[in-house]
C-alpha cells in the first residue's frame, strides 16, 4: 500500500493523494504548476502516469508545528 502525501513547508500544509493498494509509485515530477507521477499494480500488471495540477489541490491540512 503506498500513499503520496505533498508538503508544502512555506505555507506549513500538506495533502494527501489517493491510496494505491497492491502497488507503488515513482518518477516524480513538478514542472510549473504540474505534478507528474507513475502508478504501477502488481495484480494488473500495468503502469498508469497521473497528471495532477497543483493548484486545483483543493485538500490541503495546515501543518501545526
Amino acid at each position: 500500500m503506498t500513499r503520496i502525501v505533498l508538503i508544502d513547508i512555506q505555507l506549513h500544509q500538506l495533502t494527501e493523494f489517493k491510496t494505491i493498494h497492491k502497488g507503488f509509485v515513482e518518477d516524480f515530477i513538478f514542472k510549473n504548476n504540474l505534478f507528474f507521477y507513475k502508478e504501477h499494480y502488481y495484480d494488473k500488471e500495468i503502469v498508469e502516469e497521473a497528471e495532477v495540477e497543483i493548484s486545483s489541490i483543493n485538500n490541503w491540512r495546515v501543518l501545526d508545528f
